[in-house]
């Protein structure tokens, strides 16, 4: 079995001058080799390696735990760690501190060898683990050997939920290998369908809209064609991103044909000789499902990927006074795509194919790629065969490992991290959304509980990372920041058709609860203020002058401070002067 630990690499200077000298810290890794092989089973002959810490998954989530894990163990160099992940190991880079619980960083991938290089203490296993023996404590891996553990930390994130995943003109958006693969099918794509309403398909949607001579087909389940990104924004917030985006003075194409959804019909074109010799793929939900657990992705994609692309910027700003977009649009909404045809060979002499999408509304387009964006599922496929421990530990709603955010721990010594776990919390005003800076902070408090150096009863056991939810993003280029119980209630009853009249609110009492909902809206900026009681426990922020008021809104919903005849959605107001 080849490993990456520090015999192969160079040390850290820095972080070496901390550590024990290496042949020191390899004698003392061999010697609790040894004596943790002789109190092994015989049936557990298979065994090659064990380590103090095992961390399944190279994503932000494992890889922050391993770094906690590295730092924690510098006073215990007889501690060691290692990481099992096949692919980059996803770091983090340039940490911006907008308030103290609101981060902007950006996320590379390292290559193993560097990883050990900077952190000596822990060692990669480059593979794949296809099953866990929890009662002997040991992982086998893709080679068939094993590695037993002390504590195991599962941190294997998610797969996509794609459609047609063997199908080469179908892609789904997650690592950053299908970036590549996106931004090198633009270049000679015509028409591109994106299929989703997530956080993945309106970056996918404003990559596109700025490529030259496109054609996209953007296809959602949600019915109002203005709703963007539902899981983050009611429609009055949307309404901002939309500013720009759907334009009715743009050329439209029309679909290729028109099918009923029956058991009896396929579609039928103009050119009769496809019609017999075409193939469709159903895309129902349990095809999707049968076939995401046959997928081996990489680590999942930071905030901002775009970046990562030499396309297009991601600082591009859509507004009906500055016109950015390029390409034209169809947005079908209220459909999902219904089967996907085998690719069709161009009757010129490209020798190029595209493929069909139909819809459950009947229609039909000739496209030239299919983004499939429509969610992810916990890569659990390892764990998952096991009846007893599915029955036992996953959440049979989600398909996560049930954890709670006071030690992340699903049973004796093994934990869960990132997307692959469901995690539930006593704070007030955190919930998991299996986001990136979310992911980071529970890598840490895993390494924390692991290693026995968490206060547990720290902000209710979770420590700082759960004590609120805080997430800034971009679309569109908008600046976004969303804080604490941000979607506890919509506003679709107070929407504004007048756009001239910028403020609206809405007062609703739930279960004996009065919920003030306070909105401020413009061509540039959006703001959304929940108020319980009184109180915020909210905030929606959209716009560049927005976000100095992020601390602000922070700190009034973590001091429940009570602001009561505050006009909160005046601009003029100074509300920092409650914290002065």
């Amino acid at each position: 079995m080849s490993f990456y630990h520090t015999s192969f690499g160079i040390r850290s200077p820095t972080l070496g001058s901390m550590l024990n000298p290496l042949p020191q810290r390899v004698n003392q890794r061999r010697q609790c080799q040894q004596n943790t092989s002789s109190t092994t089973s015989s049936n557990h002959s298979n065994t090659s390696s064990y380590f103090t810490y095992v961390i399944i998954g190279g994503g932000i989530a494992g890889t922050e735990a391993a770094k906690t894990l590295v730092a924690l163990s510098q006073s215990s160099p007889s501690n060691t760690v290692a990481l099992i992940t096949p692919h980059k190991l996803s770091d983090t880079l340039d940490t911006i501190h907008l308030t103290p619980h609101l981060q902007l960083f950006n996320i590379i991938l390292t290559p193993m060898t560097e990883f050990v290089d900077k952190y000596p203490q822990c060692t990669i296993i480059p593979e794949y683990v296809v099953s866990l023996n929890q009662q002997e404590k040991y992982v086998v891996l893709s080679s068939g050997k094993h590695v037993s553990y002390g504590r195991l930390c599962i941190a294997s994130g998610a797969v996509p939920r794609q459609h047609c995943i063997n199908h080469p003109l179908v892609i789904g958006i997650r690592d950053i290998d299908s970036t590549v693969i996106l931004e090198q099918a633009v270049h000679h794509s015509q028409r591109i369908c994106v299929v989703g309403n997530g956080a993945i398909a309106l970056e996918a949607v404003g990559f596109l809209l700025q490529q030259d001579k496109c054609e996209l087909l953007w296809v959602s389940k949600q019915t109002n064609p203005t709703h963007f990104g539902n899981r983050f924004f009611d429609v009055a917030a949307s309404e901002l991103l939309s500013t720009g985006i759907i334009n009715t003075n743009v050329d439209v194409f029309l679909p290729d044909a028109i099918c009923e959804i029956n058991q009896n019909t396929v579609p039928e074109f103009q050119e009769s000789q496809q019609n017999s010799a075409l193939e469709w793929i159903y895309t129902n939900d349990e095809n999707i499902s049968k076939q995401q657990q046959q997928q081996n992705n990489g680590s999942a994609l930071g905030p901002s990927w775009l970046k990562n692309t030499n396309t297009v910027s991601n600082e591009s700003t859509f507004t009906q006074q500055e016109e950015k977009k390029t390409a034209s649009m169809v947005r079908e909404t209220g459909v999902t795509v219904h089967a996907i045809s085998q690719p069709v060979q161009c009757k010129d002499d490209s020798n190029t194919t595209f493929t069909y999408v139909w819809l459950t509304n009947g229609k039909v387009y000739a496209v030239d790629l299919v983004i499939s964006a429509i969610g992810v599922t916990p890569n659990l496929n390892f764990v998952s065969q096991n009846e007893h421990f599915a029955q036992q530990y996953i959440d049979s709603k989600d398909g996560g490992l049930i954890v709670n955010a006071k030690d992340l721990c699903v049973a004796p010594n093994i934990y869960a991290v990132g997307d692959c776990a469901s995690i539930t919390s006593n704070s007030q005003h955190w919930f998991q959304m299996r986001l990136w800076n979310q992911a980071r902070g529970q890598g840490r408090h895993a390494a924390m509980v692991m290693s026995d150096t968490a206060d547990v009863s720290y902000f209710g056991g979770g420590g700082n990372d759960f004590e609120i939810f805080a997430h800034h993003t971009m679309f569109f280029g908008i600046p976004i920041c969303l804080l604490g119980r941000f979607n506890q209630v919509c506003i679709e009853d107070v929407e504004v058709t007048d756009k001239s009249n910028d403020d609206a609110d809405s007062t609703k009492d739930v279960d004996g609860v009065n919920i003030l909902v306070l909105v401020r809206r413009s061509f540039e900026s959006y703001v959304k203020i929940i108020l319980e009681n009184d109180r915020v426990v909210g905030a929606v922020l959209m716009g560049k002058d927005e976000m100095e008021n992020a601390e602000t809104f922070e700190n009034l919903i973590l001091n429940r401070t009570d602001v009561k005849g505050i006009d909160l959605l005046n601009s003029q107001v100074d509300l920092a002067d409650f914290f002065d």
